[in-house]
């Protein structure tokens, strides 16, 4: 296949390897699965989920910084979810101008909106890799209540997703 005739794929994952989580294992192997047939840039966090160290940096991979020193578990977690949407899209500037595809996937959801956004900016299809959404472990652990937005959005989505599965 030549070079031209690739499909061009950006991948919005806030975990990658070297990051020690079954997503950024995922994403190392579709990369690796892939790359031969399909252009492909990523845009992903530093390690934040261990404490591996990123030793090289690959030329198609845009990794943005996430900090979050908080004590407060919710405050933390926003933090790493909120800065990795909004640094992702200010990342994307670095980026070709246009993309055949964004492939975006969760955890955490708040990708979905970063994938969203650059698909509009970039002008290209979106494409959706939806999992680990559990609401529920949010309440079991009394991080959050019932009431809040996000477990009644996050209920609501995973049921969409199972639906369409059928």
């Amino acid at each position: 296949m030549e070079n031209k005739e690739k499909k061009e794929i950006l991948i919005v994952s806030q975990f990658y390897t070297p990051d020690v989580t079954a997503a950024a294992y995922r994403m190392n192997d579709m990369y690796e699965a892939i790359k031969d047939m399909i252009e492909i840039d990523i845009i992903t966090s530093y390690p934040h989920k261990s404490n591996v160290i990123v030793e090289y940096a690959e030329s198609n991979i845009y990794r943005v910084n996430i900090i979050s020193k908080s004590k407060n578990r919710i405050i933390r977690y926003l933090n790493e979810y909120f800065g990795f949407m909004l640094k992702s899209i200010f990342t994307s500037k670095k980026l070709k101008n246009k993309y055949d595809f964004i492939f975006v996937t969760s955890p955490p959801i708040f990708t979905l909106v970063s994938g969203y956004i650059l698909a509009r900016i970039k002008k290209a299809k979106l494409i959706i890799d939806i999992r680990d959404i559990w609401p529920d472990v949010l309440l079991d652990d009394g991080t959050l209540k019932e009431e809040v937005l996000y477990i009644k959005y996050s209920r609501n989505l995973r049921f969409i997703c199972i639906s369409r599965q059928t």
